[in-house]
C-alpha cells in the first residue's frame, strides 16, 4: 500500500489544488498502478503562502489607472484585442517569440534526415512559400480588403530572419502554433501595407471575417494538429507568465528568457506591460509572492510539509512524496534538513518515506548557485561540494526540455537520483504544468514507485 503525498507549487490555492488532486486521482486510478494507493496532499499555500489582497496595492504607482483592483475581463475578446495591438506594431511579434524556443539542429543527418523524413522547418518553409490563394481564401481576402497586398506580405514574412528562426523551433510540420502565428504575421503585414497607402481595410472592423481569414490562411499552409498555446495567442498574459518564470528561477535562466522576450517584442511589450501594470500584478502576485515568502519564511513551509509526511507515515504505509516546482524545492530541502538530524532527533522515521518525486524542479540549479537554505554547495572542511546526507531517500526527478524551470539532478548528485525526461512538446510556460497529462509521467511513477522497486 502506498500513500502519495502531493505538494503543490506556486500560486496554488484551494480551487487549483482540488483541480490537480482530482486529475491525479483519476490518472492514478486509470494508470494501472500495480499497488493499492491513497492520495493525500499538503496545501501549504492556503495558510503559509501569499495573502490574498482584494483591496489591491497602494505601493504601485498608478495602480488603479493601470487596471489594478478591477474585475479581470479575461475573456477571448480582450486577449484578441491585446494580440492585434501587438501585431499592428510589429507583425513579426509572434514569430520572434517562437524563435526564443529551443531549436532543432539545422544540420545534415539530424533526427528527421536519419529517418528519411524532411525536417519540420523545411516542410513549413516550403508550404508557406508555395502558399496559393484558393477561391475561398481569395474571396475572404477581397472582402477584407487585403487581396492586393497578400502576396507581397507573404514574401516579406518568409524572407525575414524572424520567420527563419521561428520555423526552426517547430517540432512537428503540422504545428498549429507555427501555422497560426505565420498566418497572423502575413495578414498583419498586409494590413500595415494597406494602411501605409491611407486605406482602412475591412479586416480591421469585422471580427468574424478576421477570424475566418486567419483560419483559412493557416489551413492553406497545410493541415494542422494540436492546440494553440495561450502564451502565443494571448501575449498579454505571456508578459505575466514570463514574470513568473523570472521570479521562480530568480536567476540567469529566467533573466535570459526575459532578455530574449524583450528583444523579441522590444518597446511593444514594455509599453503594453506598463499600461497594464496594475492588472499584471493582480494576476501574478500570488505566484511571485509565494517565492518571496519562501525566501523569508521557508522554514515554516518546510515544517508544514514535514508535519504532513509524519501524519501520513503514522499510518504504517510507504509514503511517496510527489512535489511540483517550488513544492519540490521545499520538499527537497525539508528532507535534507531531516536527514542531517541525529536519528533520535527526527520527528518521524525517514525510512518511512520510500521515494521523493520532484516534477519541474529548480532544486539542482539552486544548489549549483549555492542558493538553497539547507544544503550549501561548499560546506565540507576541505571546501569540496557538500553531498546529500546518507539517509536521503530514493529520488526520481522528472524534467521537460521545454520547461525552462526544470533541471537535471543526476549530474549534480551522481548515484543519488534518477532523471527521467518527459517531453510534452508544449511551449514554456505551458510545459511547466503539462507533466500530469503526459503518459510517460505515470509510466515512470509506476516504474519507480511500484511494489517491486520500493520496500
Amino acid at each position: 500500500m502506498a500513500i502519495f503525498l502531493y505538494v503543490h507549487g506556486i500560486g496554488n490555492r484551494t480551487a487549483a489544488v482540488n483541480h490537480t488532486l482530482s486529475k491525479l486521482e483519476k490518472t492514478l486510478a486509470s494508470s494501472g498502478f500495480p499497488d493499492e494507493h491513497e492520495l493525500d496532499f499538503c496545501a501549504w499555500g492556503t495558510h503559509l503562502g501569499t495573502v490574498h489582497r482584494p483591496e489591491g496595492f497602494k505601493s504601485i504607482p498608478g495602480y488603479a489607472d493601470r487596471g489594478g483592483g478591477r474585475p479581470d475581463p479575461s475573456g477571448d475578446a480582450e486577449e484578441e484585442v491585446n494580440l492585434w495591438e501587438l501585431l499592428y506594431r510589429d507583425a513579426f511579434f509572434e514569430l520572434k517569440l517562437l524563435g526564443v524556443l529551443p531549436k532543432l539542429p539545422a544540420k545534415p543527418g539530424g533526427p528527421f534526415a536519419s529517418a528519411g523524413l524532411p525536417d519540420p522547418a523545411t516542410t513549413l518553409t516550403t508550404a508557406v512559400e508555395g502558399l496559393k490563394s484558393s477561391d475561398f481564401l481569395n474571396d475572404l481576402l477581397t472582402r477584407a480588403g487585403l487581396r492586393d497586398d497578400f502576396h507581397e506580405a507573404k514574401l516579406q514574412v518568409t524572407r525575414s530572419p524572424d520567420f527563419k528562426e521561428a520555423v526552426r523551433t517547430a517540432r512537428d510540420a503540422s504545428s498549429t502554433n507555427h501555422r497560426l502565428a505565420i498566418a497572423r504575421a502575413i495578414l498583419a503585414r498586409a494590413v500595415l501595407m494597406a494602411e501605409s497607402r491611407g486605406e482602412t481595410p475591412a479586416f480591421l472592423g469585422n471580427i468574424q471575417l478576421r477570424r475566418d481569414l486567419i483560419d483559412a490562411c493557416a489551413a492553406a499552409i497545410g493541415p494542422a494538429e494540436g492546440t494553440v498555446p495561450p502564451w502565443l495567442t494571448k501575449p498579454f498574459i505571456a508578459i505575466d507568465r514570463f514574470a513568473r518564470g523570472v521570479a521562480v528561477a530568480g536567476l540567469a535562466a529566467g533573466q535570459a528568457i526575459v532578455s530574449a522576450a524583450t528583444k523579441a517584442g522590444g518597446a511593444v511589450v514594455a509599453d503594453v506591460a506598463s499600461r497594464h501594470a496594475g492588472r499584471l500584478v493582480d494576476r501574478s502576485y500570488e505566484s511571485f509572492g509565494d517565492i518571496l515568502v519562501y525566501q523569508v519564511r521557508g522554514k515554516e513551509i518546510r515544517q508544514a510539509i514535514s508535519d504532513e509526511v509524519g501524519r501520513v507515515a503514522a499510518k504504517g504505509k510507504k509514503v511517496v512524496l510527489l512535489a511540483h516546482s517550488l513544492g519540490g524545492i521545499a520538499s527537497f530541502e525539508m528532507l535534507v534538513e531531516h536527514a542531517f538530524l541525529a536519528e533520535e532527533m527526527r520527528p518521524w522515521d525517514i525510512h518511512a518515506l520510500a521515494l521523493l518525486i520532484t516534477v519541474g524542479s529548480q532544486a539542482p540549479f539552486l544548489y549549483e548557485l549555492d542558493a538553497l537554505q539547507t544544503l550549501r554547495r561548499t560546506t565540507t572542511g576541505d571546501g569540496s561540494p557538500c553531498l546529500l546526507p546518507p539517509d536521503f531517500p530514493a529520488w526520481l526527478n522528472l524534467y521537460d526540455p521545454s520547461d525552462l524551470l526544470s533541471f537535471l539532478a543526476a549530474p549534480i548528485f551522481p548515484g543519488r537520483v534518477f532523471d527521467e525526461e518527459i517531453n510534452s512538446r508544449q511551449p514554456f510556460p505551458e510545459s511547466h504544468g503539462a507533466y500530469w497529462d503526459h503518459p510517460k509521467t505515470w509510466q515512470m511513477i509506476k516504474q519507480y514507485a511500484g511494489p517491486r522497486t520500493l520496500p
